[in-house]
């Protein structure tokens, strides 16, 4: 490589004498050398810097169009550890070693960060729904949750090939106080995907929206800190529910609680619920004994602490 071949350049003249120069003007004596090992000397460090660099590196995966894998979700029959597999075949073809997992509903995620964290939130693509508009990605609580994860002046670019879905994502910003908005059509990136790429062969039109957020508004900015504990159970709690239990739906504006199945055993009852966002949904297990805990809980999002609460109301003391 290039180091190398300086090493023996260096080498090589290192006895050969020239006037060194710096300032715009001649300097010291020293050899041609000596010059070779501090340009040597720079590359090495470039080349330090660059392996550091590598190494920490995060492979955001393997996605679809729309920056999910549920194309591989139904490849592999809903198998997740061949998707993982899958993953970390493709890190290790790359020669990388870190791998960040983001297979992540965008409508959740976005409630989980804190507040001023971005700069730059892309959302290139999504389905448009537009024949089930609740589905969308992009609706007003993803743009509040957008003003408050994003600092003074962050960018939002929001890019479509959908006419009409673009059309209502410029409706839903200009509802905004002071939306700052640029439109433009038929930007040329010099990076495409195949989906991008295809569309571009057939001349279709091509949308980007660039949102410029705007700090000093009313819009909500505080974090919000849910609480996913539950109080004492109800007395006779585990006795109610192995003789009543029943796949019970309980429907509210913008929550449900759907009880799935109950499991007995020897120390206590393990309670399965969907629950949270009607268009994003997030299953769980509760155990119940002389407690009541999540396994796992739920994600950090509002309409998953309602439907907690909930749940509180209908298996806890008061």
């Amino acid at each position: 490589g290039v180091i190398s071949l300086l090493s023996k350049f260096a080498e090589k003249y290192k006895n050969l004498p020239c006037l060194a120069y710096t300032h715009l003007q001649p300097a010291q004596r020293t050899t041609v050398g000596k010059r070779a090992t501090l340009w040597l000397n720079e590359l090495c460090m470039d080349n330090e810097h660059l392996t550091n660099l590598i190494s920490g590196l995060k492979l955001l995966g393997s996605k679809g169009t729309t920056g999910t894998q549920a194309s591989f979700c139904e490849l592999f029959n809903g198998d997740n550890n061949k998707i993982k597999e899958l993953e970390n075949k493709i890190a290790n073809e790359m020669g990388l070693k870190n791998v960040l997992f983001t297979n992540a509903d965008i409508r959740q995620l976005s409630e989980m960060f804190k507040n001023d964290l971005f700069s730059l939130v892309y959302m290139h693509f999504p389905v448009p729904w537009n024949e089930s508009r609740g589905r969308r990605a992009l609706n007003k609580n993803f743009v509040q949750e957008l003003n408050r994860i994003l600092i003074q002046n962050g960018e939002f670019e929001l890019r479509s090939d959908d006419k009409e879905f673009f059309k209502d994502a410029v409706e839903l910003f200009m509802q905004l106080p002071n939306a700052n908005l640029r439109i433009i059509k038929d930007r040329q990136l010099e990076i495409v995907s195949k989906y991008e790429a295809r569309w571009r062969e057939q001349d279709k039109d091509i949308y980007d929206m660039i949102y410029i957020c705007d700090k000093n508004t009313d819009l909500l900015h505080k974090s919000q800190n849910f609480d996913f504990s539950f109080n004492s159970p109800k007395d006779g709690l585990k006795d109610e529910l192995k003789s009543n239990f029943n796949t019970a739906t309980l429907k509210f504006d913008d929550f449900f609680v759907h009880f799935l199945s109950l499991h007995v055993g020897a120390t206590g009852l393990l309670l399965k619920v969907s629950m949270g966002d009607f268009y994003a949904p997030c299953n769980v297990y509760l155990l119940i004994n002389k407690h009541i805990n999540y396994i796992f809980a739920p994600p950090a999002t509002k309409a998953n602490a309602k439907a907690h609460e909930k749940l509180k109301e209908i298996l806890c003391k008061q």
